[in-house]
């Protein structure tokens, strides 16, 4: 098994985002049939996001397995969580996608030097390094 990033399993995670968008808690199916029967051929057809992931972790730490793993990231991203999420917030789906999500005011609020230093912080705060982004990025994470 290929830990990724150690943040989440691509396999569980986009088989949750498919099971969630069909039957949400307490919110029903986030999209219409249509957009749920597609979903789930996306996820389950011969080639889909399902055997694609399975593929990424079969590659472990080949020459082969950035190609493998981007393309699998690139078609579940595309085919599973985009439709899956539709038109609402990925973090909060009681919001639409144009919410703010955290809203950005902590950001301002942990560059300050008395919270770094509150908070023993040495370097400034970043919501996302570009540099260890694209390295993830390299690697279909």
């Amino acid at each position: 098994f290929a830990p990724h990033s150690g943040w989440y399993d691509p396999l569980l995670q986009n088989k949750a985002y498919v099971d969630f968008a069909t039957d949400a808690p307490g919110y029903g199916p986030l999209q219409s049939p249509a957009v749920l029967e597609k979903l789930h051929e996306s996820y389950f057809e011969p080639g889909g996001c399902k055997d694609q992931e399975e593929a990424c972790e079969s590659a472990g730490t080949s020459d082969a397995s950035n190609a493998v793993c981007i393309a699998a990231d690139d078609f579940c991203v595309e085919n599973v969580f985009i439709p899956a999420v539709g038109d609402r917030d990925s973090d909060d789906l009681r919001q639409n996608s144009s919410a703010l999500f955290p809203p950005e005011f902590y950001v301002s609020f942990l560059g300050q030097a008395s919270i770094r230093a509150a908070i023993g912080a040495e370097v400034t705060y970043q919501e996302c390094s570009g540099a260890v982004s694209r390295l993830f990025g390299r690697t279909g994470d």
